[in-house]
């Protein structure tokens, strides 16, 4: 009886295999497998690190002496580059925990810078007209930007021509435009901007 209830013991044991790290910029979708062995009905529930959403938390796998994998699929928060956290997956037997793991999670640098101008400006004729663009950062980490402009008919002078910001910060450019040659009332060009973070 002693020898049957301490192999009942061994089979009713949930073990997890080695898993590597995951790393993803912010808004990509991580799939977390993990490969596991053991014997009975199992559930595994998701921990994941706070800020990070998971599609669900919880699976229910029969387990038959094999290796059996897991997958849990997690959304990359809007953290700051080299942000890490430690994502905790638990397994339970009849409400006992039996067994877990953690997986290390890195958040990517992802890059997205945002200009802000009027769509449409009016400007008297025979003299430089100015206006504001808006630059924001929206990746997670600091960037130093730096603005290119050109225009047919006109002279472009950025003001300043590069920006650092610090994630989710807006910087402002002066740009003024000096019209060449003969331009008539009602006159239209196009002007185009271009902001450029180094590397």
């Amino acid at each position: 009886l002693l020898l049957l209830l301490l192999l009942g013991a061994a089979w009713a044991q949930v073990r997890f295999l080695p898993s590597p790290g995951l790393a993803g910029a912010p808004g990509e979708y991580l799939t977390l497998s993990l490969q596991v062995e053991g014997r009975g009905t199992a559930r595994f529930r998701l921990k994941p690190p706070e800020g990070w959403q998971a599609l669900s938390l919880e699976r229910t796998a029969v387990l038959e002496g094999g290796v059996e994998t897991l997958s849990f699929t997690l959304r990359v928060p809007p953290l700051p580059a080299g942000t890490r956290g430690l994502a905790r997956v638990v397994a339970y037997q009849e409400e006992k925990e039996v067994a877990h793991t953690e997986v290390e999670l890195l958040v990517l640098p992802r890059t997205e810078i945002a200009l802000s101008a009027p769509a449409t400006l009016e400007a008297e004729l025979g003299g430089p007209f100015e206006f504001p663009v808006y630059v924001t950062n929206r990746s997670n980490r600091k960037e130093e930007i730096f603005l290119e402009a050109e225009a047919a008919m006109a002279q472009v002078f950025l003001n300043p021509k590069g920006l650092n910001l610090a994630p989710g910060e807006t910087g402002v450019v002066r740009v003024q435009v000096n019209p060449e040659g003969q331009i008539s009332a009602g006159y239209r060009f196009y002007l185009k901007l271009r902001a450029t973070p180094k590397g």
